[in-house]
């Protein structure tokens, strides 16, 4: 059996840089306890903010996507019944 490669998706790497940034930020930055909280709460809105942004993107890409999907779909659908209509008025017509 294959093991599966999975990927991170953007969403997904949003988040994690931003926590790692975060993270780092905290660790390495000589500042005081009530300056780091001021900043990892800025920073955590910035955040939230980014994927929220990134999310509503998705989300409407993905919109468009299924609306012309159905629409090639109705489309392919129309053709497919004309097609058999003419085979099948080909076919009787041999027939009889």
């Amino acid at each position: 059996m294959h093991a599966m490669k999975r990927g991170f998706t953007i969403l997904e790497g949003i988040a994690i840089g931003g926590f790692l940034g975060l993270l780092a930020g905290t660790l390495f930055a000589p500042r005081t306890g009530k300056e780091i909280r001021s900043r990892m709460k800025r920073k955590a809105g910035k955040t939230i903010e980014e994927v929220k942004e990134v999310w509503s993107d998705t989300e409407m890409k993905a919109k468009a996507l299924l609306k012309d999907a159905k629409h090639r779909a109705r489309d392919w659908r129309k053709e497919a019944i004309h097609q058999f209509t003419g085979a099948w008025d080909d076919a009787k017509r041999l027939l009889s």
